[in-house]
């Protein structure tokens, strides 16, 4: 899969299909401000949905009903192209693509143009009489495209609304009116999936993942240009995040498959599964009698990328199991896949995809479908939905169908946990069990409405309980790369929310997900992640990674450090891979593997493949050393010592720095300032002070890896009136008593080795340039051992 192509293509037909859509927009309701005064045939035809557009135009904003409609037909085309190069339309025409290399028009138009358009899709024809006169020869058959071809595409959509509402919503509204005038020319949208967007790139589902990402990679640089909190309604963009497929296929082994293979030893499955990770005896496992008891769930799953790879493999278990063929496919739909989601268009794709594996692996699935299953079968993803209720208006529906004994103060409070939902995700914790929202919905479901006077706030109240189940049963495995967003761009609600519920883990949205993650599996269950690096070494996490490894045991991580993500250019983001076990053997030793020093996905992977660079660790190794670094790496010596001696804090005090708030405003290379106002030896900021023409002043500002010392570059504005504004701006001054004082310093992101640096008196330290305090043999012994290679190899 060529992804630099598949990033040009996304980006080229995001931009293509806005400006399209717009242009439609124009057409039909004028330029923004004004009211079209073009009074012709089509408007009249179409009057209400001109009307419908106008009003969604003035709830919405233009932009976003733009953005939506643009998208919309992004997906629909994205989902037909991918159709149309596997042969999965059960109407046997290609509907992108033409029959073979040498012509130019689709399939389904020449299909049509010949009278032999299949009957079901005939029968979703908006308007049947224009195809009616295609075929009697009043339309001329060499200018079919602007009549028909808009006609067959929509009859298409409605098709595929009976399979997939969830893909193709029932069109026949006004998103009709915004698709793009010209279709079927060189110029057209359509003509840019035939070309650009080849058959080879769409031989697997996950294509439709990485164009997702590809697509709204502008609007997530152009939220976080902003360096503000980021509203909710940004938030899908900013944390999506295309996990590598071996990654995907190391979590998921190594959660369902290892699950599988507890409870049948002589499976043949690990043959399957190269990114397996063989572990000691475990006779303290979930126990599971028959494949359709598995349940799996991705909490955060984007456009599902997780569930495909655990569909296989639990198509792999059926299959070991001898079920037929045919019946497997909705099996794993109806029994084993979870999915919740904050963004519809991820949960779209994620039910797309899945839709699609089963159609792979049968190829009567969508047949079977139209002929009428037993039972609706629809992927189990729930894309989460805020619900608002008004002033008195769950009042005046518990009255109305008499639910006073039913509702008592914890289901009202249960039905305004989703106020948020879009902004909280998965992370909301309902706070009824599941079976208590269970009895409710039943006891609804079986109410008579009457004259429906009550039916949207009854439609709300199921939609809440519906939500609320999916996030309170527990599940065998949870599998997920969750959104990373430090908690300096939460906005305001989330703010509020991360500190209530999840205290420990309030650094990250990541962190939060881990800790829910657990929360959402049985007892002995398995959580396997992606995350950011960050819990398993910052202090800020220590009471986070000691309340987890409390609590589960470490199975296995892959350290991947920089570099694990070959389509993220220009962004510093180092992870790691884990799978833990909910209340396991906390003596048990995992398999840890260090993958840093790969320098792109393929190498890391081939290290892990290779096994290079092994460790075995319990959970309670990790707890004996102080804070539960997941440092382990280290010797059982080295652990040791921790258990027997003190920390470094008890020798020498350990500080943060400054955030001036405004760098540009305070800060520049020593070479850019006057050497008559630069001191560089001040002893205190008062000394500073006593010199008229004294402003700057040397400050620590982490800097390249450097050991012993080094990296004196800036200085800083420290006058009287510039201390004045830094106390009321950036984190206001921390830890002043230690300013000018003798320090070690170091950087506080690199890759590189770790080392610290001796700053003489008459510095300020930053927020990047954290600071060691003590006396000068203090600073002299701990100096030299963080420079030697015992600390490196365990502070890297």
């Amino acid at each position: 899969m060529n992804q630099s192509a598949l990033e040009r293509f996304a980006e080229d037909a995001r931009r293509d299909l806005l400006k399209q859509v717009e242009l439609r927009l124009t057409y039909w309701i004028g330029v923004e401000g004004a009211t079209a005064t073009v009074d012709t045939a089509e408007h009249r035809q179409f009057a209400p949905q001109v009307k419908e557009l106008a009003a969604a135009c003035k709830s919405e904003g233009r932009a976003a009903l733009i953005e939506r409609v643009a998208y919309t037909w992004f997906n629909r085309l994205a989902a037909l192209r991918f159709m149309d190069a596997n042969g999965y339309h059960p109407f046997g025409a290609k509907v992108i693509m033409p029959a073979t290399a040498n012509e130019t028009l689709p399939e389904l138009l020449q299909q049509a143009r010949a009278g032999a358009l299949d009957a079901d899709v005939r029968a979703c024809l908006v308007n049947a009489k224009t195809y009616d006169d295609l075929l009697a020869g009043r339309i001329p058959v060499e200018q079919p495209d602007g009549a028909v071809y808009r006609l067959l595409l929509v009859a298409v959509c409605n098709y595929y609304h009976r399979l997939m509402p969830f893909m193709f919503e029932k069109i026949g509204d006004a998103t009709e009116l915004l698709l793009p005038q010209d279709l079927l020319t060189e110029h057209s949208i359509v003509h840019t999936f035939r070309t650009d967007l080849a058959d080879a790139d769409c031989r697997d589902v996950e294509v439709i993942g990485w164009l997702y990402q590809f697509y709204i990679s502008k609007k997530k640089d152009a939220v976080m240009a902003r360096k503000a909190a980021v509203p909710k309604e940004d938030i899908p963009a900013v944390t999506q995040l295309f996990t590598p497929h071996w990654i995907v296929r190391y979590l998921v082994e190594n959660s369902l498959g290892r699950l599988w293979l507890l409870n049948r030893p002589r499976s043949r499955l690990r043959e399957k599964m190269p990114y397996y990770i063989d572990g000691d005896p475990e006779t303290d496992f979930l126990k599971i009698a028959k494949p359709e008891d598995i349940r799996l769930l991705d909490p955060a799953c984007g456009s599902g990328h997780m569930l495909t790879y655990a569909f296989d493999l639990l198509y792999a278990i059926y299959e070991e199991e001898g079920y037929d063929a045919p019946d497997i496919p909705g099996l794993i739909l109806r029994h084993n896949l979870y999915g919740v989601e904050i963004c519809d268009r991820a949960g779209a794709l994620a039910a797309f995809a899945l839709f699609m594996k089963a159609r792979g692996s049968d190829t009567r699935f969508f047949r079977r479908l139209l002929a009428g299953a037993p039972e609706p079968l629809q992927p189990d993803i729930i894309s989460l939905q805020d619900v608002h209720f008004e002033a008195d208006e769950l009042g005046a529906y518990i009255r109305a169908l008499d639910l006073g004994g039913l509702f008592d103060a914890s289901i009202i409070r249960l039905l305004h946990q989703f106020e948020e939902a879009k902004n909280f995700g998965s992370l909301i914790q309902p706070c009824l069990e599941e079976q208590a929202i269970t009895d409710v919905r039943r006891a609804i479901e079986a109410k008579d409405l009457g004259d429906m006077v009550y039916g949207v706030t009854h439609g709300k109240v199921l939609r809440v309980l519906a939500q609320a189940e999916a996030l309170t049963q527990r599940y065998h495995v949870v599998v997920a790369n969750p959104p990373y967003m430090g908690s300096a761009n939460f906005n305001p609600s989330l703010k509020r929310f991360s500190k209530t519920h999840f205290l420990a883990a309030k650094k990250n949205l990541f962190s939060m997900f881990i800790n829910r993650n657990q929360a959402l599996i049985q007892p002995l269950g398995l959580n396997a992640m992606i995350t950011l690096q960050d819990w398993m070494f910052i202090s800020s996490f220590d009471v986070f990674r000691a309340n987890l490894f409390q609590n589960a045991a470490a199975l296995s991580m892959l350290h991947l450090g920089p570099r694990a993500f070959d389509s993220i250019s220009g962004e510093i983001v180092q992870a790691a891979a884990f799978v833990l076990k909910q209340n396991g053997n906390r003596n048990g030793k995992g398999l840890f593997h260090d993958l840093v020093d790969g320098h792109n996905e393929r190498d890391k992977e081939k290290m892990f493949i290779e096994r290079r660079n092994e460790f075995y660790v319990s959970a309670n190794d990790i707890l004996s050393v102080t804070g539960a670094p997941v440092a382990y790496w280290i010797s059982e010596r080295v652990r040791e010592i921790f258990r027997s001696f003190g920390s470094l804090k008890d020798v020498v005090a350990i500080r943060a720095g400054m955030a001036t708030g405004d760098n540009e405003k305070f800060v520049r290379l020593w070479t850019e300032v006057s050497r008559g106002r630069l001191i560089t030896d001040a002893p205190s900021k008062e000394s500073l002070w006593s010199g008229d023409s004294l402003k700057w002043t040397p400050f620590n500002k982490g800097g390249e890896f450097r050991k012993w010392f080094g990296n004196n570059l800036h200085v800083i504005s420290y006058d009287q009136a510039s201390y004045a504004l830094l106390k009321t701006s950036g984190n206001q001054c921390p830890s002043e008593e230690f300013y000018f004082r003798q320090n070690l310093t170091w950087s506080d992101v690199t890759s590189a080795s770790f080392g610290v640096r001796l700053t003489p008196q008459g510095s300020v330290f930053s927020s990047v340039g954290n600071s060691i305090f003590g006396n000068e043999e203090s600073l002299f012994i701990v100096g030299c051992f963080l420079c030697s290679k015992v600390a490196d190899s365990f502070l890297r």
